[in-house]
């Protein structure tokens, strides 16, 4: 696996992103949802407008039945990637997956995935409240 991350913003998305999709266990995912998403966030998936609890639903659905793995992950650009406490930021990164079937255990094709990413500070801690993906 090949990562690449330089802003200290890109390295808290990664870890959100590693608890919420690439290890097995759903209670750290959903405490995940729980200390960094904003109640208020807002998702937009290959151009589909999502609420922020129909983006989890989306993924927890997606945990139920599949294995999630991380090939890559590379920031491709932050504004105020390593800004002072109370600053929001944006990160871009590109990342590889592949996912297995977990009742057959099918393996399934490679993904790519491009995402944007805003955090802001809410009640003294940095909270996702924007993401932008295209998939495919």
């Amino acid at each position: 696996m090949s990562r690449v991350l330089t802003s200290s913003l890109g390295k808290w998305v990664d870890r959100i992103f590693e608890e919420m999709f690439f290890q097995p266990n759903d209670e750290i995912a959903h405490k995940a949802f729980e200390k960094y998403v904003s109640p208020d966030l807002q998702v937009r998936i290959n151009g589909k407008a999502l609420t922020g609890e129909a983006w989890k639903k989306v993924i927890f659905d997606a945990r139920a039945k599949e294995d999630f793995s991380v090939l890559t992950m590379q920031e491709l650009f932050a504004k105020n990637g390593d800004a002072e406490v109370g600053v929001e930021g944006t990160v871009s990164h590109i990342s590889t997956f592949t996912s297995k079937d977990k009742e057959t255990g099918a393996q399934k094709d490679e993904k790519t995935s491009q995402t944007i990413i805003t955090a802001a500070w809410k009640d003294g801690k940095r909270v996702m409240t924007e993401l932008t993906e295209v998939i495919g």
